[in-house]
């Protein structure tokens, strides 16, 4: 349990936005519990530690993970990709 701890602290704090959700479902449970929900409570409690141990076991291989996949998503262009096998050049000069 440490070492999930002292992987996902300082992933957490670099990427906030993945910290955050975890609060968010963290504060949810808490809410289902002052509500006297136990089912909803263990449900979402199992959905937190789901989503931990998935950052964790992400991070802990590769820490830069986020950032390689954030520069593939920015590196992606659906146009090119829609249209490789007939660029749009081509049908302009047909059509002149």
């Amino acid at each position: 349990m440490s070492e999930i701890i002292d992987v996902l602290t300082p992933f957490y704090k670099v990427h906030y936005n993945f910290g955050m959700i975890a609060a968010f479902i963290l504060l949810f449970a808490a809410y289902l519990g002052s509500r006297k929900n136990v089912k909803g409570l263990l449900i979402t409690l199992g959905v937190f530690i789901a989503y931990n141990l998935v950052m964790f076991n992400f991070t802990r291989n590769d820490p830069d993970w986020y950032t390689k996949k954030e520069t593939e998503v920015k590196a992606f262009d659906p146009v090119k990709k829609l249209w490789e096998n007939k660029p749009a050049d081509d049908d302009v000069k047909k059509r002149k």
